[in-house]
């Protein structure tokens, strides 16, 4: 009599039996995978299961280096179009479950100690975030780090995804990003965070790094641009890499083109001007500097009083020398002629 069923000796399930061990093997890699893996091996010449089981473990490896390499989340492997893509990859091949795959801790924790030490290495970092809601009504907080390695390379770390059962408010999420920055140490490395307009983000990011209640003055502006351009130009002639070059190029550029116009705002040129420390040294353009000069000129001729009519000669006899110390220069001043209110502003304008 033909044998058609065969039961498991780990389990006493029964199976169909038809000439072969496909439903035994399919069985034991959906069901008894840790007990497949953990089984002794010999020579695959001598058990070619345990050449499949070898295989079975190598696919293993990669679907689970795919999730955490591309940051998928486990249900990727119950997803019916991922599934029918590897079934068309290789029959053969069992999907484990996402429980199976949660199991599979080893190579996450390899990874988020790579992870880590990279991290450790960078001077700066900036943070990126988001926050959604599954379809559960579970809201979750994600937050990633970029920053530029040795190589000068971009290098983007997931560093947490959190469930966020709490109110979106700005303070609870600056408290969630503050327990992400404290759990890879980098809170002092953190110099910028990229938010969206969403109010409640904006206020997040004044928490965890608040602006200096001080300003830059209005004299300040212009010689600021003119000292950030001659340090771009003096750091594009000394950076080798050409990455770094192209940075150096692209910031100096943008400074040409974005503060051009800061030297033609009537505010910041007379107060740059009107700076003792300043004054035309300060400008970029000799062109705008003339300019303002110019207005600056202008503005002090309105405002400077006319000066007074000299007063004809009273006829009369020739005034007595009283031998003053001062009758010399006193008689200079009285010969010069009277000034105009243009005259005044210039010479007031170069002191």
């Amino acid at each position: 009599m033909a044998i058609t069923q065969v039961q498991c000796l780990i389990c006493s399930r029964e199976l169909v039996y038809g000439n072969n061990t496909s439903s035994m093997l399919r069985h034991l890699r959906a069901k008894h995978e840790d007990a497949a893996t953990s089984q002794p091996s010999t020579s695959a010449e001598a058990h070619p299961a345990d050449s499949s089981v070898s295989r079975k473990q190598q696919l293993d490896e990669a679907l689970l280096n795919l999730v955490i390499v591309d940051t998928q989340p486990l249900s990727v492997v119950e997803n019916e179009g991922f599934r029918a893509f590897v079934h068309l990859l290789d029959p053969t091949y069992t999907i484990p479950g996402r429980k199976a795959l949660k199991r599979m801790e080893e190579k996450y924790k390899i990874r988020k100690k790579q992870a880590v030490a990279e991290v450790a290495k960078a001077s700066t970092i900036c943070l990126t975030a988001d926050m959604w809601t599954s379809i559960n009504m579970d809201a979750y907080l994600a937050v990633t780090g970029h920053f530029v390695t040795e190589e000068v390379q971009l290098k983007t770390v997931l560093l947490g995804v959190k469930q966020f059962p709490r109110s979106h408010t700005a303070a609870h999420i600056a408290e969630a990003k503050a327990t992400v920055m404290a759990e890879w140490g980098i809170r002092a490395k953190v110099r910028c965070l990229v938010t969206d307009t969403a109010p409640n983000t904006i206020a997040c990011a004044n928490i965890l790094m608040p602006q200096r209640k001080g300003r830059v003055s209005g004299s300040k502006v212009i010689p600021m641009v003119k000292m950030l351009k001659h340090k771009a130009v003096r750091q594009c002639a000394s950076v080798t890499h050409h990455i770094a070059s192209n940075l150096v190029h692209n910031i100096n550029t943008n400074l040409q083109e974005k503060c051009a116009m800061l030297e033609k705002v009537t505010s910041l040129t007379l107060s740059t001007l009107l700076a003792p420390r300043f004054k035309e040294v300060g400008f970029c353009s000799s062109t705008s500097c003339q300019a303002a000069v110019e207005r600056l000129t202008r503005e002090c001729a309105n405002i400077m009083p006319a000066p007074a009519l000299p007063l004809p000669p009273a006829e009369g006899p020739p005034p007595v020398q009283n031998n003053s110390l001062w009758d010399l220069l006193d008689s200079h001043v009285d010969a010069q002629p009277p000034s105009n209110c243009t005259a005044s502003a210039i010479a007031e304008v170069q002191r």
